[in-house]
C-alpha cells in the first residue's frame, strides 16, 4: 500500500494494545473537537435552511460530530488496518 492511501486508511500506531488504545482515543477527541466547532457556523446555516431553531441545529450537529469521533475510534483501534506512518522530518 503507498503512503497516501496508507495516510487515509490505517489504524493507529502503537507498540502495546494500551498504547493504540490511547492514541485512538486522543484523535477521536480530537475530531469530536472539530466537529463541534463546525456545528457552532452549522447551525445558523441549517437553522435557515431548514426552518428549525439554532439550538436544536446545533444538537443535531453535535450528534453527527459524535457518530464522526465514533468512526475515528473504531478506526484507529483496527487491527488489520496497517499502521499509521511515521510523520515525515
Amino acid at each position: 500500500m503507498n503512503l497516501s492511501v496508507r495516510s487515509v486508511v490505517s489504524s493507529a500506531p502503537g507498540s502495546s494494545v494500551g498504547e493504540k488504545a490511547k492514541l485512538a482515543f486522543l484523535r477521536a477527541l480530537r475530531t469530536f473537537i472539530q466537529g463541534v466547532a463546525a456545528a457552532l457556523p452549522a447551525g445558523g446555516a441549517g437553522a435557515e435552511i431548514l426552518s428549525v431553531g439554532y439550538w436544536e441545529m446545533f444538537g443535531v450537529s453535535v450528534l453527527v460530530a459524535a457518530f464522526t469521533a465514533l468512526a475515528s475510534l473504531l478506526q484507529n483501534l483496527a487491527t488489520f488496518l496497517p499502521s499509521d506512518p511515521p510523520p515525515a522530518a
